[in-house]
């Protein structure tokens, strides 16, 4: 997977599309939801970044998840997004 710096909107539409590829061949990936999000939260789009949110934390609530335990943390991070987005700070 690629890491960006998502502080440039170059960078984040280049990032979105490479998140979308990785997405198709890694469906049930959370991290992959994740990083989307937040280069849609750099894109200023958050209705996408919402969904991608709302995503890891689908993904992340199965106890059966591989990794369940492991990604406790990145649910809770997705959870801490949503709730920026949805009370306008970010």
């Amino acid at each position: 997977m690629t890491v960006y710096l998502l502080s440039h909107h170059s960078i984040s539409f280049a990032a979105i599309a490479d998140y979308t590829q990785e997405s198709k061949n890694a469906e049930y990936y959370p991290r992959t939801y994740y990083q989307r999000g937040l280069a849609y939260v750099a894109k200023g789009d958050q209705q996408k970044a919402i969904q991608d949110f709302e995503k890891v934390i689908q993904l992340t609530q199965e106890p059966d998840f591989p990794r369940y335990t492991t990604n406790q943390g990145l649910q809770q991070q997705a959870k801490e997004q949503l709730q920026k987005l949805r009370s306008g700070v970010l």
